[in-house]
């Protein structure tokens, strides 16, 4: 009896939210319609919606957007019509199918889309941009069949290009259930583990997406969110390529994989905290692994207890937000390395915080944010533990570098954003890419000859109608020992412009 009992107990529990829980396709975590998120944040709306983890549904995006369309004063009535003409409108019925296709431009001064990193060769550059996806929903399975052009991919200068035929990747590509106690996703989609619009420092959306299988337990008060990724291998003589398994006949091949894991507490719509721990590791024969792919096995203690089958590098890390009147504060901290009982080596840590006031004036809101990641962090003695996939950081693309960016945001004008806005950036001259530096061969933070870059900004976002999206950002980026070349300085005219259109079709059954 216990026997037969135990499958009844699982599959009731995994379909115990099928009449309130929602399905349909994810929100991509780089769609436009989320450009004024940490807006709406602060000023009080989607406080249903899980603080700090990308993507959401749409479906929840979209009941999160209506509820908040119904109460909210003008002109922010206006922000929510825009975004929702932006969403699929999903019908009452259980089954459903979808397409949801955005295609675009987008012309630049540099091929690296980080524009407060100056590069030593700029030249303008025009990207094209078509992504497509299909979805079919019914009950609480959503299956998605999508990929995406985007001519970026080939010429970003800090990654390693995926596409094979055509230009063309698959991109949120993915089988998923939500219910409402329980719901995983196998597939290939962007997560991102942060507050929009900053670093994720143990998860983030810089990477291309990666394959993975993740899950959700728990209530919006109290949660468990598991992922585990196949990142890319690398050859046995320590190169990355993206291709390991082709050059590497005489060297071998390690394989490469992340686990991560966050336990959320929170109250909607007031505070949240998130506790998380990730591991990447490696080997010849590494596969899922049941040891790293147990939530409460903690990255601290079991980074390198027996059985050591693989290479792996740990990281623990602490999320927070805090939303009071008119006031959005999140900050997240990242320990990659601590030595506690020697004291020689320098920590590895990463941090970042922003606050975001909302409404000053009825249309006027200003920012301040930041982000300090130390020389050491994201890298490794093992070059396939460092903390990268297909050449992108999984945390933050840079590390020995702090950042200050402070903005207004002018809400004036229906369906837009304008923002001006000062960034500071101070690079030090290691690099997750680089060997690992000895206990004394690298300051803590900074290291070397620093660069320093002052860059005064205008940008603007603008949904337009009820499918154009508009992007513009430009500035003058003020350099002093520019390259880490001492007593080198410059002043470099550093934008870009984007203009993408966006087509919906939904079918109820």
């Amino acid at each position: 009896m216990t026997r037969s009992l135990l499958p009844t107990i699982v599959i009731l529990f995994l379909c115990s939210g099928e009449a309130r829980a929602q399905n349909g396709p994810i929100l991509p975590a780089d769609d436009p319609v989320l450009w004024f998120s940490n807006s709406l944040l602060a000023r009080g709306y989607l406080a249903d919606l899980d603080p700090g983890i990308l993507p959401y549904l749409e479906r929840n995006y979209q009941l999160a957007i209506e509820s908040s369309l119904a109460e909210a004063p003008l002109p922010e009535k206006e922000w929510f019509r825009r975004i929702a003409d932006r969403l699929h409108t999903f019908p009452k019925g259980k089954t459903a199918t979808g397409i949801r296709i955005r295609a675009g431009s987008t012309i630049a001064t540099q091929e690296r889309s980080d524009l407060l990193h100056t590069e030593i060769s700029q030249s303008s550059v025009v990207y094209s941009l078509v992504s497509f996806e299909s979805w079919f929903s019914a009950g609480n399975w959503t299956g998605a069949w999508g990929w995406r052009h985007d001519r970026y991919y080939d010429r970003d200068p800090d990654g390693l290009d995926t596409a094979h035929r055509l230009a063309i990747r698959p991109e949120n590509a993915y089988v998923s259930y939500e219910g409402t106690y329980a719901s995983f996703l196998f597939g290939r989609v962007r997560q991102h583990w942060g507050g929009y619009g900053q670093p994720g420092l143990i998860l983030s959306d810089n990477p291309r997406p990666m394959d993975h299988l993740s899950f959700r337990l728990g209530t919006p008060r109290l949660n468990l969110r598991s992922s585990i990724s196949e990142l890319d291998s690398i050859t046995g003589d320590g190169r990355f390529t993206g291709i390991a398994g082709d050059d590497s006949v005489a060297t071998g091949s390690e394989r490469r994989y992340l686990a991560a894991h966050r336990l959320t507490f929170s109250k909607p719509g007031s505070w949240s905290v998130g506790l998380m721990h990730s591991i990447l590791y490696s080997g010849s024969n590494s596969g899922l692994s049941l040891k790293f792919l147990n939530p409460f096995q903690l990255a601290l203690l079991s980074v390198d207890e027996k059985p050591k089958n693989e290479e792996n590098n740990g990281l623990l890390g602490l999320f927070f937000q805090i939303q009071a009147t008119a006031i959005l504060i999140q900050g997240q901290i990242a320990l990659d390395d601590f030595d506690i009982l020697n004291g020689k080596e320098p920590a590895s840590i990463a941090a970042s915080f922003t606050v975001y006031r909302a409404g000053l004036t009825p249309d006027f809101d200003v920012s301040v944010s930041g982000t300090l990641v130390t020389a050491r962090t994201y890298n490794s003695l093992q070059n396939e533990g460092k903390y990268l996939y297909l050449g992108r950081g999984i945390g933050t693309q840079y590390s020995d570098f702090v950042t200050i960016r402070i903005a207004a945001h002018w809400m004036k004008l229906p369906g837009w954003r304008i923002s001006p806005g000062v960034d500071i950036l101070l690079q030090g001259e290691q690099d997750i890419r680089n060997s690992f530096p000895a206990n004394d061969a690298a300051d803590l933070i900074l290291d070397g000859t620093v660069e320093r870059t002052f860059r005064p900004y205008i940008r603007a976002l603008g949904l337009v109608g009820r499918s154009l999206d508009l992007r513009f950002d430009a500035g003058f980026n003020f350099s002093s020992n520019q390259h880490h070349v001492k007593g080198q300085s410059s002043t470099d005219f550093v934008g870009s412009a984007s203009l993408s259109y966006r087509f919906n079709w939904t079918q109820a059954y």
